[in-house]
């Protein structure tokens, strides 16, 4: 079998497994809650590691490196760091450039982008854990991996555009930040995502969400089993309420069951290359006309899988295609 035809398989299984449930709505912002994965790979969240002293994260040396931390799982279990998850602390604050999944006592070198760009010096020695990223950002990042991917096998982003990313959010609030940090954010505007946060409660049960703004479609995060969502989901939602915040005047329209399915469904029809993970297991990327994405898969699970719309609006780029993906469509 090949690597194409084996992703395109894991997302059509996938696509199959994955059942909605009605959905929840706070102002703007609608999810969708999503069923049908209960795995049995075991690991902590980076989160939870850090808070116990589990896992460690540094510079790569005492000069640093932007785009390169160090972790070290000093723990007897695997851990998991989210795509998006941002680490604070250090010369500056990074973000994950993708999903990884640590074994068991190990070091790891690991690629990251940076969310506060007027910062260069040690505010501490290490780093603990911070918020998630805006979907837009996640959005913009996951296409400049996957090229990267594509075109040179290494997991980098668009360290230039994630600063844009950044910048927009603050001016979106209106807030100054010193070192521009996607941190301040988050801290300015606690009292307003906490309103969401609060009104939208984890339903028992769930393993992943749909997320829209105003009726249109956001973000779509899946994880292998319910209590990986459940120790995230306050964050994963302060996220999505923060991306609705800064929409807060678009027109409202409906999104449900349906209009979750129909992305569901669009996994079978998407185009995929498998590619070495950082970590543990494998990094599969996806794109069709409709939707673009990328997943962990290790021990024939979908660990983490982040789906979103391929809507156009990524910087009037359109629906753009890696060159590996567009020669495999061609291909056809």
């Amino acid at each position: 079998m090949s690597e194409e035809v084996r992703g395109v398989q894991i997302l059509a299984e996938l696509s199959e497994t994955i059942q909605t449930k009605p959905p929840l709505t706070y102002r703007n912002l609608t999810l969708v809650p999503l069923v049908g994965l209960n795995g049995s790979v075991s690991y902590l969240v980076a989160s939870e590691a850090l808070e116990q002293g589990l896992l460690t994260v540094q510079e790569v040396s005492t000069a640093g490196q932007v785009n390169t931390l160090r972790v070290e799982n000093k723990s007897p279990h695997r851990i998991l760091l989210l795509d998006g998850e941002e680490l604070v602390g250090a010369k500056q604050n990074r973000i994950l450039n993708t999903t990884i999944l640590l074994e068991a006592q190990s070091v790891q070198d690991i690629p990251v982008s940076c969310v506060e760009q007027g910062r260069w010096h040690h505010c501490r020695p290490d780093f603990i854990s911070g918020g998630l990223s805006f979907p837009k950002l996640r959005a913009s990042k996951t296409r400049r991996v996957t090229e990267s991917l594509c075109s040179i096998g290494q997991p980098l982003a668009d360290q230039g555009e994630i600063w844009d990313e950044v910048e927009q959010a603050l001016q979106a609030f209106e807030l100054h930040s010193p070192t521009k940090a996607m941190k301040d954010v988050y801290d300015r505007q606690k009292d307003n995502w906490e309103n969401f946060t609060k009104a939208l409660a984890y339903p028992e049960g769930v393993c992943g969400v749909a997320a829209s703004i105003g009726g249109r479609m956001l973000i779509l995060d899946v994880f292998d089993k319910p209590d990986t969502l459940k120790k995230i989901w306050p964050r994963l939602t302060a996220a999505y309420a923060l991306e609705a915040l800064q929409q807060r005047n678009e027109p409202e329209k409906s999104f449900d069951e349906k209009n979750a399915r129909f992305f569901l469904d669009g996994l079978k029809r998407c185009q995929t290359q498998l590619f070495k993970a950082v970590g543990l297991g494998e990094e599969l990327r996806f794109q069709s006309d409709e939707l673009f994405g990328q997943a962990l898969w290790f021990e024939q699970s979908v660990i983490h899988l982040a789906l979103f719309p391929n809507d156009g609006r990524e910087h009037g780029q359109g629906r753009m295609m890696p060159p590996a993906f567009r020669r495999s469509r061609h291909m056809h």
